[in-house]
């Protein structure tokens, strides 16, 4: 018997692609990649986590986001592999080896690319031949043999690794994302000699992703340790309150200061 797609509508036969999730509802394979999973990748477990609303919601989500790629305004152009906007403190980062797309003037298609806000960044490494080279993230200071100061301070990496050719390097961005927390920018997939250029460019690009990441993160640890420090500092006085040093008017005359009330 032929069954709907709950995403699209359309008829799907019985030798059809198609998934079906927790409400016993029926996806076409189009509709259930649309939703950000894998076709097939992602039939094992995943299809009885999410009910057909959930489905829906992710495919409209899918389309919000591509439209915001589309519309993507750049103002640190890194590399083909990371743009950034400082404006709106958002970047976009393509989850595989960049080829470049001459009919698009932008170098920027909406399907090369995935989404994040600065705020969503927690940690990243760069890892060579599988072995981590270096990593910095927020409360982290930077490790390894790249010098984070400004964007584009290139020298020249360390690494454990010492192979004569790259098999494969890419960065480790950890990002807030319970559904996919670890995304990866490959920027070296098949053997590349460390002495080519190929290899020289790839590195410096990464330093550069790297040395960005770093500033962003940063930038925003800073905020966050005030305020852990302002709260610290609330709950000093409030142990001079419970102990009779201080008045309670002194205690509430603190407690604004501090949170500038």
């Amino acid at each position: 018997m032929a069954k709907i797609c709950a995403g699209c509508g359309k008829e799907m036969g019985m030798f059809n692609g198609k998934v079906q999730v927790k409400d016993k509802e029926y996806f076409c394979n189009s509709c259930w990649e649309k939703a950000g999973f894998n076709t097939w990748g992602d039939l094992m477990d995943k299809p009885q986590m999410y009910t057909s609303k959930d489905i829906i919601e992710m495919i409209k989500g899918s389309k919000t986001h591509d439209s915001i790629i589309k519309d993507f305004v750049v103002t640190a152009d890194i590399c083909p592999s990371a743009k950034f906007n400082d404006d709106t403190k958002q970047m976009i980062l393509a989850d595989h080896a960049f080829v470049y797309v001459t009919s698009d003037p932008q170098n920027k298609r909406a399907e090369n690319y995935t989404l994040f806000s600065y705020d969503q960044i927690v940690s990243f490494e760069l890892l060579e031949n599988g072995e981590s080279v270096a990593s910095g993230g927020i409360g982290r200071a930077a490790l390894g043999g790249i010098l984070f100061g400004g964007v584009g301070a290139v020298v020249g990496a360390s690494t454990r690794s010492y192979k004569s050719v790259c098999e494969e390097l890419k960065i480790k961005v950890t990002v807030k994302d319970y559904k996919d927390p670890a995304f990866y920018i490959p920027l070296i997939i098949i053997g590349t000699n460390k002495s080519s250029s190929e290899y020289k460019e790839k590195m410096k690009m990464a330093q550069n992703i790297l040395s960005k990441l770093q500033l962003i993160t940063s930038v925003s640890a800073p905020e966050k340790t005030e305020t852990m420090d302002k709260f610290e500092e609330i709950k000093k006085y409030k142990n001079l309150l419970d102990e009779g040093i201080i008045s309670q008017e002194d205690f509430e005359n603190k407690k604004k200061e501090l949170l500038n009330l």
